[in-house]
């Protein structure tokens, strides 16, 4: 089955708008921290602007970190707009998508907040538990969950708050969007998400079959907003599958397969740390859970995604879709490239 890409560029507009506050938003690490050299020289005009972007949003970043809520990879806003896509309501700009959002109710507000909650809980939906009870089964950091609890009590409000905030960032942002524009639609036109699953050994455990879809909204975002990630939502009617790809991320993904140096080192360092290589072992068993990982190792949830996020970034950890029971898999083929060149070298 071939899956149909459905872009439209003034929905990947509005996405891309969405993930301005991520730029500013506070990190433990710089967030090139995980690239390659590879991947570094083929990002690095966007990097650059990246960088420069920041500097400009910096002013804004204590107020990002306090307004909005994020979940795996998307902020409340995103959430939002994708509900009333998903509704039949398809706004032209980033303006008007806010106001759509802005009319939401409470209730609508808190059922997008009970579906981020739910994505970070292995999938739980539990109606019995309260917003708060299912905010405590995540794995967010005390500050996270603190600025979460607030805006559980407050949904209209942190909704309001966002939107007057990004307003606020829209206008620094545009001239850098602008920029971009050109290579945003040769991308959108030229992407080929079928010849990426058959070359790419990133995507070797994964399937297009398995996502169940024939056509999946197709977001592009600017090569500085680094992502190649998948949205879904089995409870909506027409979003129940979304891409999100940024720029070059084709080239990116492509030019890991052959292994040289700097892969070797990156792939050690990656495991090197004792806790994250158990992490490793661990998320490839079969049902296993962030929680019930944490308890066995000591650790809290918050290291578990930390590792786990590691792993994926340094391309140790692929996500299995071919095996419902097996959420993770280990990457054979570079760990046994790694092998192969440690054989090599050493002559062992």
């Amino acid at each position: 089955m071939r899956m149909k890409l459905d872009y439209r560029d003034y929905r990947s507009e509005i996405v891309e708008k969405f993930f301005i506050p991520l730029i500013v938003k506070e990190r433990e690490e710089p967030f090139e921290a995980d690239f390659s050299q590879k991947e570094k020289d083929i990002l690095k005009d966007a990097l650059d602007i990246r960088d420069e972007i920041e500097e400009k949003l910096v002013d804004f970043r204590q107020e990002v970190n306090q307004v909005f809520v994020w979940g795996h990879i998307f902020n409340i806003l995103h959430s939002l707009y994708f509900y009333i896509l998903n509704d039949g309501q398809d706004p032209k700009t980033v303006e008007e998508a806010c106001q759509l959002i802005l009319k939401l109710s409470q209730e609508e507000v808190e059922h997008a907040m009970r579906t981020m909650l739910a994505s970070e809980n292995d999938g739980h939906r539990e109606k019995t538990l309260s917003l708060m009870e299912l905010l405590e089964k995540t794995d967010k950091k005390p500050a996270d969950k603190w600025y979460w609890s607030l805006a559980i009590r407050n949904p209209l409000e942190t909704v309001q708050r966002s939107v007057h905030l990004l307003d606020k960032m829209l206008p620094i942002y545009q001239p850098y969007f602008e920029q971009a524009r050109a290579e945003r639609e040769a991308f959108a036109q030229e992407f080929d998400i079928e010849k990426l699953y058959r070359e790419s050994k990133q995507l070797s455990m994964t399937g297009l079959d398995a996502l169940g879809v024939e056509t999946a909204q197709f977001f592009v975002l600017s090569p500085w907003n680094y992502w190649f990630a998948y949205y879904g939502n089995e409870q909506f009617d027409h979003m129940k599958v979304a891409l999100l790809a940024s720029c070059r991320i084709d080239q990116i993904m492509l030019s890991n397969d052959e292994l040289d140096l700097d892969d070797l080192i990156t792939a050690l360092k990656v495991i090197s740390d004792s806790t994250r290589y158990q992490v490793l072992v661990e998320l490839t068993k079969p049902h296993a859970k962030s929680k019930d990982i944490a308890e066995r190792l000591n650790i809290t949830g918050a290291a578990v995604s930390f590792h786990t996020q590691k792993l994926i970034n340094g391309d140790l950890l692929l996500f299995n879709t071919k095996n419902s029971d097996v959420k993770y898999s280990v990457n054979r083929d570079l760990l046994q490239q790694v092998i192969d060149k440690l054989k090599e070298d050493f002559e062992l």
